[in-house]
């Protein structure tokens, strides 16, 4: 039996020679664009927060916010690599980038962290989010 590649899994390289290309890689890039803008968000939020001085309520909110874009612009990314399922892989990866931060949470701590659902959901739903289209196109009317 012969392994069968479909013509959208197939790339040419800069020296012409075919090679097969992964939706697995793609993940990982988006992911890893979602870890980074987060640890960009968070640290430009840190700086700011400290600076102004802000309310222990207002600098939880901007947290909610490093849960939330950084999801919706790695779903965003995701949307464009993946041709089917892009919002359940949205989704995925909400909730990879949940678990990554639970992870560092765990590790910097020494413990688990509690009540953790909320911004598990936030996640998972701003992540599937990013995949949605905003703008559609609007079909050309017909001339009858």
């Amino acid at each position: 039996m012969e392994n069968k590649i479909s013509e959208n899994e197939i790339t040419e390289n800069d020296t012409g020679k075919k090679e097969k290309s992964g939706f697995t890689g793609k993940f990982i890039l988006a992911f890893l664009f979602t870890c980074l803008a987060a640890a960009g968000l968070f640290l430009l939020w840190a700086w700011v927060a400290y600076h102004k001085r802000y309310s222990a309520e207002f600098i939880r909110a901007g947290l909610v916010l490093v849960y939330i874009i950084p999801c919706l612009l790695g779903g965003r990314m995701l949307r464009a690599m993946a041709k089917g399922n892009a919002f359940l892989w949205g989704a995925a990866l909400g909730a990879c980038y949940f678990g990554a931060v639970l992870l560092l949470s765990c590790i910097i701590k020494g413990t688990a962290v509690q009540a953790a659902v909320a911004p598990l959901i936030l996640c998972i739903i701003s992540g599937a989010a990013g995949t949605l289209r905003l703008h559609r196109k609007k079909e050309k009317e017909q001339t009858s």
